[in-house]
């Protein structure tokens, strides 16, 4: 298992109108928004993200 040599540097609150995630699928960019806000699925496609990205969703998003 690979481990970064730094501290995680979660998407800041105040950017999270920017686009941020990238939609594997479709190619659609996302803003962490409408990211967090949708049910682990492109909101664009209806694909599925997966649903353990959910568990450390701290890790890339300020909460």
């Amino acid at each position: 298992m690979a481990v970064a040599d730094h501290e995680p540097d979660p998407w800041p609150r105040d950017r999270f109108d920017e686009p941020a995630v990238l939609c594997g699928v479709c190619g659609e960019t996302l803003t962490a928004r409408a990211y967090l806000d949708g049910d682990d699925a492109c909101p664009h496609c209806g694909a599925a993200f997966n649903p353990g990205c959910r568990a450390h969703r701290d890790r890339y998003f300020e909460r």
